[in-house]
């Protein structure tokens, strides 16, 4: 409960709001041990959708704001009934479009974290040889790519900012 409410909390204090953490935790525990017994695992004070719901550009006026929560709500209660249908509709595209639209929906992640191991130019020679090695699908030891990238850029990371012992 509190892993996944605390960043809720703090996104609504960040925004200059009190959140009553109590009473909070209590209606979502609650709400969270009624939905388990229809397939939902928790209800809990979502950071994000808090954050698109407390900005300026949602309604000038701060006490208005919540009724924007309304409207999300609305919006997944629509598309948890439709779900069916989508699930439905997204299974009968053949896998090859299934893999373009993923594929589509990882570029904006990908060009932040590319943009963000790459701006620093002390740092660049180590992503680059970190996303090289995890890219290449090797394995050694019965150890994927993934943890011998990770492992070779920290260790050209480390050997790049070694200070000579005088």
């Amino acid at each position: 409960m509190a892993s996944q409410n605390l960043p809720g909390f703090a996104v609504l204090r960040s925004a200059g709001y009190e959140p009553p953490v109590r009473p909070a935790l209590l209606v979502t525990g609650a709400l969270s041990t009624v939905t388990a017994f229809v397939g939902g695992h928790m209800v809990n004070m979502a950071a994000i959708t808090a954050s698109i719901c407390l900005g300026d550009d949602v309604h000038p006026d701060r006490a208005q704001r919540w009724k924007v929560g309304l409207f999300y709500a609305g919006f997944w209660v629509l598309l948890g009934l439709l779900a069916p249908l989508i699930i439905t509709l997204l299974a009968a595209l053949p896998p090859e479009v299934m893999v373009a639209l993923v594929g589509l929906a990882l570029l904006s992640p990908l060009m932040g974290a590319l943009t963000g191991a790459f701006a620093a130019p002390e740092q660049r020679f180590a992503a680059t040889l970190t996303l090289t090695v995890s890219a290449s699908g090797v394995a050694a030891f019965g150890i994927g790519a993934a943890f011998w990238g990770l492992m070779i850029g920290l260790a050209v990371w480390g050997l790049q900012h070694l200070r000579p012992v005088r």
